[in-house]
């Protein structure tokens, strides 16, 4: 990397960007000039901030020690039942709609994030993906119903409540081939819906 007018940042610097790697200080500085002049970069570093708010959106890598003491919510309109799942943005809940009786899925921000003193490029990147999720419809891609501020200050989406086993416990149970392809084509088809809407996804898992 050099700091010229022509010179570009890189992919990997771009990439430190989006994952909030480079907060402040002249380089910053020096970047966000660049991209706003930049087309090719400026592309690239939408691709890589929406790649890290769908792989949010879709799942992630279960950290059970991060918010380990966040409370279960309060959900106006919606009992909670039992926790889903526990990542590094936030947990999710299955919670049952009063009035229709209709179970969801409701991923809550971290404490910590949502709070006045809590990271607000955490805040955004959860706000970011409330946005996302609202612009894929797509059978094979799990559906926002609403989103909401909670009364303690944490960030709430409710989506579809997607029931099932994973992909990887699935073909453990032994699949023949046919089976297996169908399937991979449907999650094909599926990225291949969010990749026209420029969004990529680079952190699929079995799991």
């Amino acid at each position: 990397m050099g700091n010229t007018e022509t010179a570009c940042p890189g992919p990997e610097l771009l990439e430190l960007v989006a994952a909030g790697g480079v907060e402040h200080g002249s380089q910053l500085a020096w970047i966000v000039a660049h991209v706003a002049r930049c087309r090719a970069c400026a592309e690239r570093l939408e691709a890589e901030r929406f790649a890290r708010r769908f792989g949010a959106t879709m799942g992630g890598v279960a950290e059970p020690d991060i918010g380990a003491f966040d409370s279960v919510p309060t959900v106006p309109g919606y009992a909670i039942l039992k926790e889903i799942a526990r990542g590094g943005q936030g947990v999710v809940y299955e919670a049952e709609q009063s009035t229709t009786g209709q179970r969801v899925a409701i991923k809550v921000l971290h404490a910590q994030a949502s709070s006045s003193g809590g990271s607000r490029a955490a805040r955004a990147r959860f706000q970011r993906e409330i946005q996302i999720a609202g612009t894929l419809a797509h059978p094979g891609i799990v559906r926002p119903v609403d989103s909401l501020c909670l009364a303690d200050g944490r960030d709430a989406l409710i989506l579809e409540l997607v029931e099932g086993e994973s992909l990887g416990d699935w073909v453990r149970a032994g699949r023949d081939r046919a089976e297996v392809l169908g399937v991979l084509a449907q999650v094909a088809d599926a990225l291949e819906h969010a990749h026209q809407r420029g969004v990529i996804h680079r952190d699929l898992k079995p799991s």
